[in-house]
């Protein structure tokens, strides 16, 4: 196979595959999904800051 040949093929599958992506609405999953993990890992990170303050709070007393 040419190498003309190659690169027509690697570029339909490339078009293949992000027309594919958009039929199905893979970005817009990735996009919704990210934006869910970053919302737990903020709300996690903030209940385990409010646990440790008032572990250290509750030892003031």
């Amino acid at each position: 196979m040419s190498s003309t040949s190659k690169a027509w093929l690697v570029a339909a599958s490339i078009g293949a595959v992000e027309a594919s992506k958009d039929q199905l609405g893979m970005c817009r999953w990735n996009y919704l999904i990210r934006s869910v993990n970053q919302r737990i890992r903020n709300n996690v990170r903030s209940a385990s800051q409010a646990n440790r303050f008032s572990s250290s709070t509750a030892g003031v007393r």
